[in-house]
């Protein structure tokens, strides 16, 4: 679920995937890692969310609603 919503995030933002993860200083492995269903540690999952301004909650799927939230916090 996670890779949907990231490639989906790029998408809307006209970036490639790999290009993301570049300017996060996150090697290119771990994305392909992420296409084969890994999922982002916490603080990777951070990074990623604070970049689209997204909840980790949202990136992860377990949400429709792309905002952060009090319960967010906890979560990251």
């Amino acid at each position: 679920m996670f890779w949907d919503v990231y490639t989906a995030l790029c998408a809307k933002q006209g970036v490639s995937p790999n290009a993301v993860a570049k300017s996060l200083s996150i090697a290119s492995g771990t994305v392909t890692n992420w296409k084969n269903g890994a999922v982002p540690q916490n603080a990777t999952l951070r990074k990623v969310a604070d970049y689209f301004q997204v909840s980790t909650t949202y990136l992860l799927g377990l949400t429709d609603e792309p905002s952060v939230s009090l319960s967010d916090q906890v979560i990251a």
